[in-house]
């Protein structure tokens, strides 16, 4: 009975041992398989059977668990820089993005003696008391934004119409003069005819507002002090001004040939675009702006997102704009190219609708 019992033992503590060791193997081989049936036929077909005695109720040993955590997929936001763009929903325009930071607004007395000096006071003769609203130049700070990349489109505004969000524009008194808006052939033309209050309720309804002085400014000359939108060389054919083509313009020039008698689809002249992708900052159509204009202003602008006066200048006649108006930039067709189309030029909108005169919009971005 004890050489039995004996036999069992030795039996049964190799079987562990040989167990132990394929499954160490296993674990840490990486050629198992031809392992195991080596082992496995190695052992004697008369071997003793051993039987287990664990009784049949004993509670099993524990298995490990183990949680396979999937690899984390990384998706990188997209970063915002020039460049970057998005087509807003309520009138398919293009936006395109003006990061946050500095930039110099207004005019230097260098740059002004300059300009007087050069052939932009060609064909509107230019005297440096005209410059005075546009000084002293100084730095502003704007927090990001995004800007129409052209002027809004008679196609664009009536789809605000339609929603009876906005009033529709004025028209022609001329009966000879073909009415833009509302005519296919003008659908990507500018929207003209209309009032400032006009502009403010399209942009609002397409869920921005009119671009600041500062905004607008930015947006066409960016961070490097240039006087156009696309740079300091004084080149007519980047914009659409009034040409030998032009019809009842304040000033012409009979050397310059836009192919433009007067506006011009937006859009029109991608030579002309600005640090940030912007379109038609010079000529084309006058821009309304949000604020009201003060010819003093830049002496007590505030550095961070300026918004100009909150409220109408009164009048007076010591002023290069004596009536309470709201800021216009970008000057227009039917002006001879020169001082009027510099990113720095300011001028006054009035109560009435001009054909030359559009908007684009903005909308603010949350920092």
């Amino acid at each position: 009975m004890s050489d039995h019992f004996s036999t069992f033992v030795i039996l049964f503590f190799f079987g562990f041992i040989l167990s132990a060791c394929i499954g160490s193997v296993s674990k840490n081989s990486g050629n198992t398989p031809s392992l195991i049936p080596s082992l496995e036929a190695s052992r004697s077909p008369t071997a003793v059977e051993v039987t287990s005695t664990i009784p049949s109720t004993a509670t099993p040993l524990p298995s490990a668990t183990y949680t396979l955590t999937p690899t984390e997929t990384l998706t990188p936001t997209p970063s915002l820089g020039i460049g970057s763009s998005f087509v807003r929903d309520a009138d398919k325009m293009t936006m395109m993005y003006v990061p946050e930071g500095e930039f110099l607004m207004g005019l230097s007395d260098e740059e002004i003696d300059s300009i007087l000096k050069s052939n932009l006071c060609k064909n509107d003769p230019c005297k440096k008391s005209s410059f005075i609203e546009e000084q002293p130049q100084h730095k502003v700070y704007l927090d990001a934004f995004w800007i129409d990349q052209t002027e809004v489109t008679n196609a664009m505004f009536s789809k605000c119409v339609a929603d009876k969000a906005c009033k529709a524009p004025g028209k022609f008194v001329d009966p000879d003069h073909p009415q833009w808006y509302g005519n296919k052939k003008f659908d990507n033309y500018p929207v003209v005819l209309i009032t400032w209050q006009q502009a403010t309720d399209y942009c609002h309804w397409a869920g921005g507002s009119l671009p600041t002085e500062a905004q607008w400014e930015k947006a066409a000359r960016g961070t490097d002090g240039r006087l156009f939108p696309w740079g300091n060389d004084q080149d007519p054919l980047k914009a659409n001004t009034c040409d030998k083509n032009c019809i009842g313009g304040a000033s012409k020039d009979f050397s310059v040939n836009d192919g433009y008698p007067e506006t011009s689809p937006v859009g029109s002249f991608p030579q002309g675009a600005s640090p940030y992708g912007v379109l038609d900052m010079a000529g084309n159509v006058y821009e309304y702006i949000s604020d009201w204009k003060f010819d003093f202003y830049y002496s007590e602008s505030p550095y961070k997102n300026p918004t100009g006066p909150q409220t109408p200048i009164p009048p007076n006649p010591n002023l290069i704009n004596p009536y309470p108006c709201h800021s216009l930039r970008g000057g227009a067709w039917d002006e001879a190219f020169g001082a009027p189309h510099l990113v720095s030029s300011r001028n006054c909108g009035g109560t009435g609708t001009f054909h030359c005169l559009g908007f684009r919009c903005v909308v603010n971005i949350k920092q």
